[in-house]
């Protein structure tokens, strides 16, 4: 084994010495990665040779694509809607069923390299998997290794094994990174022996015949806590479809459904929040589609957000030069769900509204328990209304007051 002080005092020698021959060379004779010298990490074939030292965090020329992400940004966080998964397309996104190729072609499948593996330090621990999670059949993966622990030099003088589906293996020491073509549609996996310690790599997953998902639609668009919520989904493909697997990132909720169709019950802790489904479509091919189903805005009747100001909306308090000057926590925000409750104080039950600003009000309308509210400037809520609780989403920023 070498000394790592004798090994870079050696590189740099060689480098200092390149450094007098390279000045003037043309750069499309050097490396692949711009900007940067390259330290080859074994003797391995790899059309796009691995840089250990590289900054780059980008897959260039990889000939394989990725069909990107969802659109909702996250369960929207917490809603099912948002899952920031490659291969995953929405409603809003469209359904790219298939990944994109890269233009380029460079890459080339990797062999094994001739030289002795190094002996194990056990010093080098991280993760791998494929640096895009979904390609077409007949295209490259890339699997790349990425260091949680341990040195660049260790890197590179850590022996590597990648071992896959098929049997077939790879080594070479410091080889972080190896190209995979796959012919056949299906799931795949890999694992990886790192300086000694064995690493499970995430899964990639080979595109067949496509499926095209036109679309999958939700019931309402706003629910209450306690109802159902459900889903249908449209899909075609040239492959016989074979199944479909319903689940939602919301933590605590479950979809059931096996067919086109599914449903979840909406739970209080989604209150003001977009639940949506994600749905995984499999042909014969052993194409897998992913797709976010439509978001459904969920209320809990119980979860208060305002308790209405008791008054009357023609009094002096709310005039159109007041009402500008209340704090906003009195007012109903404009196209956001809400649940509301009557003030004790309420004997006659007389609900009025009007909107924040005056020249809103020919745009404002309301949505009263999800049905439409008429004449908002004067309504008789059902008597002993007092302490009770309703939805309600306006249009525009606006205020109800009750007496």
């Amino acid at each position: 084994m070498f000394n790592k002080n004798f090994v870079f005092s050696v590189v740099g020698g060689i480098g200092l010495v390149m450094g007098f021959f390279g000045c003037g060379s043309d750069s499309s004779t050097g490396s692949d990665d711009e900007g940067g010298t390259v330290f080859h990490a074994s003797s391995a074939s790899n059309g796009d040779a691995s840089d250990p030292m590289s900054q780059d965090g980008g897959d260039q020329g990889d000939d394989s694509g990725n069909t990107g992400s969802d659109q909702q940004g996250g369960d929207s966080g917490d809603n099912g809607s948002g899952n920031q998964q490659s291969g995953v397309t929405s409603s809003a996104s469209g359904s790219a069923s298939t990944p994109a190729s890269s233009a380029s072609k460079k890459k080339t499948e990797t062999t094994s390299a001739e030289e002795e593996l190094n002996e194990a330090q056990q010093l080098v621990l991280g993760t791998c998997g494929p640096s895009v999670d979904v390609i077409n059949k007949g295209d490259l993966a890339t699997w790349k290794f990425l260091r949680t622990s341990g040195d660049v030099f260790d890197q590179i003088m850590a022996p590597f094994v990648w071992t896959f589906d098929n049997g077939k293996t790879l080594k070479g020491n410091g080889m972080q990174e190896v190209n995979v073509r796959y012919e056949e549609a299906g799931q795949y996996t890999a694992s990886l022996s790192v300086d000694g310690t064995t690493v499970q790599c995430d899964p990639l997953q080979v595109q067949g015949v496509p499926i095209v998902v036109n679309s999958c639609t939700v019931n309402a668009a706003s629910v209450k806590a306690g109802e159902t919520i459900s889903w249908t989904v449209d899909a075609t493909s040239e492959s016989e479809i074979l199944g479909y697997e319903w689940s939602t990132a919301f933590e605590g909720a479950t979809v059931t459904g096996s067919g086109t169709s599914a449903s979840m019950q909406a739970i209080s802790s989604m209150h003001k929040k977009e639940v949506s489904a994600i749905v995984a479509i499999t042909n014969a091919d052993n194409t897998v589609q992913r797709y976010v189903c439509d978001a459904a805005t969920v209320l809990d009747p119980e979860s208060v957000d305002l308790v209405l100001p008791s008054g009357d909306i023609n009094s002096a308090t709310y005039g159109e030069t007041a009402i500008t000057s209340l704090p906003d926590s009195l007012f109903i925000t404009a196209e956001t769900p809400m649940t509301v409750q009557i003030p004790t104080s309420a004997t006659q039950c007389i609900m009025g509204c009007k909107p924040k600003v005056g020249s809103d009000y020919m745009n404002l309308s309301f949505t009263w328990n999800n049905a439409p509210l008429d004449n908002f400037a004067y309504v008789q809520l059902e008597s002993g209304c007092a302490g009770k609780k309703f939805t309600i989403e306006a249009t525009v920023t606006a205020i109800c007051v009750v007496h």
